[in-house]
């Protein structure tokens, strides 16, 4: 056996214990493998994941997340950013889709500043502790460390200030949305309202889905349609609808669906050759130049 063969051997033999320990320790979880970070270094002109720091218990009503990004930016957190708005409540399925009823929590001990742009504040990952259960930041600006840990319908906060006079709790509620302004009342130690930040109202309680389409329908200010004989027809056509590497519309699909609008709504289509080929030099997400 040579000796770089007994060098291996021997380091793998030294490895064992501590992985074994690891695996076996009273206070191991698999949970601990994950990295909620993972992903997040996304902009909108390229993905890596574009994912955010889901802190949050498993089937729970929301989540949590340090919020990187203005108020109205979807990509709530950047990995490469170096200063936080706040931790934000989220229900935001994905940067395309866009957050609802979300409101932020931000320590500031710079004065009563509920400005993003004002309130934010510097921070480093060597400060920071992210995972599916736990999340903690120094927020340098303010001297001020938050730590969060998610329950099924809210969270436990807490928040280590200076000793300093001008120590305040921010509570952003963000924009109004459709359904109204959003509300914040403070009532002695008690702060409660609502956020109806790009809220909108939802029929819910039926099952059936066609019901679910017809009712939307009648309650909606805007026109609903559905496309059964435009998705029926994808099995055959779908190369052509779509970018091959992608999920985005291609020009022709784009044409297509417009057509099948037109056919649900009684309405005569516009000839394709009728409309302006515009090329915005986009191939899919995924396409590599």
């Amino acid at each position: 056996m040579t000796m770089k063969r007994l060098i291996v051997i021997f380091a793998i033999a030294l490895l064992m214990p501590a992985i074994s320990q690891a695996k076996s320790g009273d206070d191991f979880s698999p949970v601990d493998l994950v990295n909620p970070l993972m992903g997040t270094q996304s902009h909108h002109s390229f993905s890596q994941g574009n994912t955010y720091p889901a802190i949050g218990r498993p089937w729970g009503t929301h989540l949590w997340t340090p919020q990187t990004a203005a108020n109205k930016d979807t990509w709530t957190y950047v990995y490469t950013a170096y200063k936080i708005r706040g931790i934000k409540m989220t229900h935001q399925p994905s940067p395309w889709v866009g957050d609802y009823g979300q409101f932020s929590l931000m320590p500031v001990t710079t004065g009563p500043f509920t400005d993003e742009n004002q309130r934010e504040s510097w921070f480093t990952h060597k400060a920071e502790v992210a995972k599916p259960y736990y999340y903690s930041v120094y927020l340098a600006e303010h001297d001020a460390t938050f730590e969060l840990t998610p329950t099924m319908r809210a969270a436990r906060v807490r928040i280590t200030y200076p000793e300093k006079e001008q120590s305040y709790l921010v509570v952003d509620a963000f924009e109004k949305g459709p359904a109204g302004g959003s509300e914040i009342k403070i009532d002695g130690n008690r702060i409660y309202g609502v956020s109806r930040a790009r809220a909108v109202e939802i029929i819910a309680g039926r099952a059936d889905e066609k019901a679910d389409i017809e009712n939307a329908k009648e309650h909606s200010s805007a026109k609903v349609y559905d496309l059964p004989a435009l998705y029926s027809g994808l099995a055959e056509d779908a190369a052509s609808f779509f970018y091959r590497i992608d999920h985005h519309w291609t020009m022709e699909g784009a044409y297509a669906c417009y057509c099948e609008l037109c056919r649900t709504a009684g309405i005569e289509p516009a000839a394709a050759d009728g409309f302006t080929r515009e090329s915005y030099d986009f191939y899919g997400s995924f396409y590599r130049k």
